[in-house]
């Protein structure tokens, strides 16, 4: 099936780096190309199409294919779009297969995305699930179910009253298949469908041939030919009680690759059989640990721009340690509102990056004296130790603003790398203000910056993070269009924004510093 798989934290998108090594371990005695199948999540976007384009600009021929099955959407008001479900290990099964019978790379690519079309993915679960070390990412009475939610512990769409297996099933089916569902699944009479039954982490066996059952028999009342039927733990919520059901409409080619033999541990045999003889082809495949990958930098250093002197380099320190020990004293606030709207672990991954850069200013690893290198490290050190979406974004915000400081010093060099970041942030995280994200505040912030008089400092940073903070309590009230806030019920969207409020912190912490 995969040829190699890169993996980040829990529920949080691999650096970009590993990704980068992975391709270019890849590309050696590899003259065909090599594809990329990513679950359309923002942080894995990031940083795997970041990636992907350093591994092009290197002369590697790759190509990647987002996966996005998700049915619980009931609105096209999406900035990201559908998520990636457990249907992305039926695409990957089928790729694969193809690529093992030899076709060519853009020929796997236009099948993929046409099998894609017909890929569909919903969710119900019993209970949340928690990362060790954290509370629960959302809260469920005895006799209550969650419908269409993720798979990072974020909630759903809706709130279920606890009911039968086949009622549930009919439920899950129902959102997927209602006309006024933007994701829904289109089925007519006489479809061949292939039916993957996910176990979300916690469900019992018995639990989940009965829903099995239940979904087979719904699917034959609509004169719908369950073809094919799989059924595992496949692609999990760590110990969430659940199912995810997939439905995959297919032709007899799709078929015959999904059929295929593989020598992958965790696919599992389908639950119809077959009276078709098959080959096993085996491919000898070295397995790379990954303590023996030599992470490589994606930003190079050396750009130096203006310098600071001693005075200002220690400036620079103490602006750095108040926001990262400001950013650590906050982990459980932003937990606390990333839980319900999102998967309960902004605080966790911010303070993990905050905690490494504390660590890089105790080795002197950092060049204080050049704020353009600063920066750089500072994006390196986010892209490689924090991981997900927070840690590509600020990644790509350090970078953007980098260039700025570059150029020369002063409020105005300062007020500029802050408006390159922002719109960098804009561009490719995929949100827009009033999106309810981190961008609410620093786009504030840097409007504010702009309004400023370029000769007070203290007025300044006091009056950007003040901007920072009111953006930041305002999307309490706003309507989540981006991110993963943007999938669950608007009863979670009571508090801040986790991303917004973080901004806001490191701002505060900053002018408590400067003013």
């Amino acid at each position: 099936m995969l040829t190699a798989a890169v993996a980040g934290s829990v529920f949080a998108s691999p650096p970009a780096s590993n990704i980068l090594e992975a391709l270019r371990l890849l590309r050696k005695g590899n003259n065909v190309g090599t594809l990329v199948i990513v679950a359309n999540y923002t942080g894995d976007r990031l940083n795997f199409g970041l990636a992907v384009e350093r591994a092009k600009s290197e002369g590697h021929c790759v190509e990647m294919i987002l996966v996005a099955d998700d049915c619980a959407l009931v609105s096209a008001n999406r900035a990201v779009g559908k998520r990636g479900l457990c249907g992305i290990v039926l695409a990957i099964k089928i790729a694969g297969a193809m690529a093992e019978e030899g076709l060519q790379l853009d020929e796997i690519v236009h099948k993929l995305n046409g099998a894609l079309e017909n890929l569909h993915t919903i969710g119900m679960c019993l209970t949340p699930c928690s990362i060790p070390g954290c509370p629960p990412s959302f809260t469920l009475e005895a006799n209550e179910m969650e419908l269409g939610l993720g798979v990072h512990g974020e909630a759903g769409v809706s709130r279920q009253k606890l009911t039968t297996s086949n009622e549930a099933v009919s439920i899950m089916f129902n959102h997927m298949c209602n006309p006024e569902n933007t994701s829904r699944l289109l089925l007519s009479k006489g479809d061949q469908v292939i039916l993957l039954v996910n176990n979300l982490g916690g469900t019992s066996q018995l639990e989940m041939n009965v829903v099995a059952r239940d979904a087979i028999r719904w699917l034959e009342s609509c004169n719908v030919f369950v073809v094919r039927v799989f059924m595992g733990p496949l692609m999990t919520s760590l110990e969430m009680a659940g199912v995810s059901l997939t439905i995959l409409k297919a032709n007899d080619e799709i078929i015959s690759f999904v059929d295929a033999e593989t020598m992958a541990p965790g696919w599992p045999r389908s639950y119809q059989n077959t009276s078709e003889t098959y080959t096993t082809k085996r491919t000898e495949v070295t397995l790379l640990s990954a303590r023996t990958l030599k992470l490589s930098n994606i930003h190079k250093q050396g750009q130096i721009g203006y310098l600071l002197d001693d005075g200002g380099a220690t400036v620079f320190k103490s602006v750095l340690l108040e926001a990262c020990r400001s950013v650590i004293g906050s982990r459980d606030l932003l937990n606390d509102l990333d839980c319900g709207c999102g998967d309960g672990d902004c605080g966790s991954t911010l303070s993990d990056g905050s905690h490494h850069i504390l660590g890089a200013l105790a080795k002197h690893d950092i060049d204080l004296c050049s704020p353009s290198n600063a920066l750089f490290q500072l994006s390196d050190i986010c892209q490689k130790e924090m991981g997900g979406s927070s840690g590509a974004l600020y990644s790509i915000f350090f970078t953007a603003a980098s260039v700025a400081v570059k150029e020369g010093g002063g409020l105005d060099c300062w007020r500029r790398s802050l408006s390159l970041g922002v719109e960098a942030i804009r561009k490719y995280g995929g949100a827009e203000e009033g999106d309810r994200t981190m961008l609410d505040a620093l786009k504030a912030a840097a409007d504010a910056f702009n309004q400023c008089d370029n000769n007070s400092v203290s007025g300044t940073v006091i009056k950007v993070a003040k901007a920072a903070k009111e953006a930041a309590e305002m999307t309490a009230k706003m309507t989540a269009k981006a991110g993963r806030a943007s999938y669950v019920s608007s009863s979670h969207w009571t508090k801040p924004d986790p991303g917004a409020t973080a901004v806001a912190i490191i701002l505060e912490a900053i002018s408590r510093v400067l003013s």
